[in-house]
Order: structure tokens, then C-alpha cells, then sequence
């Protein structure tokens, strides 16, 4: 059980799309919360579902065509589901998915996580799990230039689950006029690119996701532009109403089981 001064029950909100002044000062329209922190049974809202996005992606690339859910490989290149590592966690996962693991403006959002995150989702039950479109080689350099250990790190090296979640790509995307003021704030504040492991196609974007065991999405953020990062309170939030939600949901089991005794 999360500390309550960590996980303490978060507000219930309605779901939305939160505008939001990014520190560049670009508006922010994609973070999204689905159904709300507090989904009631019977109210009709849902909140879209990982395992669903990734098994009916039309446009699924490499040996798993046709086959269920493309695989993420470990740093030992072993391969897993993703909805099945998120289902291996306590209250569910963090999930960040990186421009590329060369990139000066993912190194900057994992080291934020590292910073600002991993404490509240350590103490909700939460993990923190990056995934980036490289190979596990550049995954574990990656890993160890920035000293990340506050989760794992799992490679898609053909961006499958990218595609599925509907991220998006493109030259004029990725370096407009906030990405470029995204990129020279980070070289400033001290972080560096790693040249060697920039892909051949360097202009797709990431986003981050808030996913509960079943493989609920609880918040969505798909970046508008390079370094366009979620709110770390948002992330933490998100952590909280997942803890808040498996406490309530273990707390109705007991009565039941309570009833029925």
C-alpha cells in the first residue's frame, strides 16, 4: 500500500484534452485523461486499451504480420509483449516512447522521469518503462550514457507499436519553431545528443501513456513537436488515481469476500 501522503486519492476529473503552455511557450492540446481518474461501472465511459491498439494495427511491419501483438525485445533481446510486461506490474506502468534513443530531447524527458516521476511511481506500484525504436544495443548504451535506472528500457525497432497509437512523423512535425526552441533549451541546460545512434529516419515522434494491468490507457500525451513533453504532475497524478483505483478495487473485493464468508 503507497503512502498516502505519495498516492493520496487524486481529484476526479472529467475526460479531457488539457491546453497547456509548454515551457517553450507553444500551446500543449494533447494530453489526454480517458474517462476521467474515476471511471464508474455502468456510466458508459470507457478509456481506449493497449492490447486492443497493438493486436489490430493494420499496418504491422516484419515477421509478426497477422500474428496478435508485434514483440518488444529486453536488453537481453528477449522478446515480450508490451501489454504483457504492463500486466506484470503492481498498479500498471509509465510508458514513454522515444523520437530515438540518440536524442538529446528523450534524454532530457527519461532523466525529468528519473528526477521528477519515479519516486511517486515507485510508491503507487507503478513502473517506469521506456521504449525507443533502435535496436536493444543502442537501448542499452543508451541506458548506460544517461545512468537511467529508474525502469527498464525495451527496444521496437520497427516502430510497430508507434503506428498503433497513432504518433506522428514528418520533418515539419518534428523541427518547427517550438522544436528547434525545445532543442537549444536542452543543449543549455546540459544535455547532449549521442550522434552514433540517430536511425535513418530521425523524424518520427513519441508520447507518453498512463496504463493500468488490464492495459487501460488513464492518460495519453502525443508530442506535437519535438521535446514536447508532458507536465511531470500530470504523470504523477495519473500514478496516484492508478494506486487510488487498485486500493478501492481491492477493498471491494474484501468486502465481498467479507459477505460471503
Amino acid at each position: 500500500r503507497c503512502a498516502p501522503a505519495v498516492c493520496g486519492r487524486a481529484a476526479p476529473v472529467r475526460a479531457q484534452t488539457r491546453p497547456a503552455r509548454s515551457a517553450q511557450g507553444a500551446l500543449q492540446m494533447e494530453t489526454e485523461r480517458f474517462g476521467g481518474w474515476e471511471k464508474k461501472e455502468g456510466s458508459g465511459e470507457t478509456r481506449p486499451n493497449l492490447r486492443k491498439l497493438l493486436r489490430s494495427n493494420p499496418d504491422k511491419r516484419g515477421d509478426d504480420v497477422g500474428k496478435d501483438e508485434p514483440p518488444v525485445y529486453t536488453l537481453e533481446s528477449e522478446a515480450v509483449r508490451l501489454s504483457g510486461r504492463v500486466g506484470e506490474t503492481k498498479n500498471g506502468a509509465v510508458l514513454v516512447f522515444l523520437r530515438h534513443y540518440g536524442c538529446v530531447l528523450c534524454r532530457e524527458l527519461l532523466s525529468n522521469m528519473q528526477q521528477e516521476v519515479a519516486e511517486t511511481a515507485e510508491q503507487c506500484g507503478v513502473d517506469i518503462i521506456a521504449v525507443g525504436p533502435g535496436s536493444v544495443e543502442h537501448a542499452l548504451k543508451t541506458r548506460q550514457e544517461i545512468n537511467f535506472t529508474a525502469g527498464d528500457v525495451l527496444s521496437d525497432p520497427l516502430r510497430n507499436a508507434y503506428s498503433s497509437l497513432s504518433f506522428k512523423s514528418g520533418m515539419l512535425n518534428t523541427f518547427n519553431l517550438s522544436g528547434l526552441k525545445a532543442l537549444v533549451k536542452s543543449f543549455l541546460g546540459g544535455h547532449r545528443q549521442d550522434w552514433s545512434l540517430v536511425p535513418a529516419d530521425p523524424f518520427a515522434l513519441g508520447g507518453v501513456l498512463v496504463v493500468d494491468p488490464d492495459s487501460n490507457i488513464w492518460l495519453k500525451h502525443t508530442e506535437q513537436y519535438a521535446g514536447d513533453h508532458p507536465r511531470m504532475a500530470d504523470v504523477n497524478d495519473a500514478c496516484r488515481a492508478l494506486a487510488s483505483a487498485a486500493e478501492n478495487k481491492s477493498s471491494v473485493s474484501s468486502a465481498t469476500t467479507s459477505r460471503h464468508s
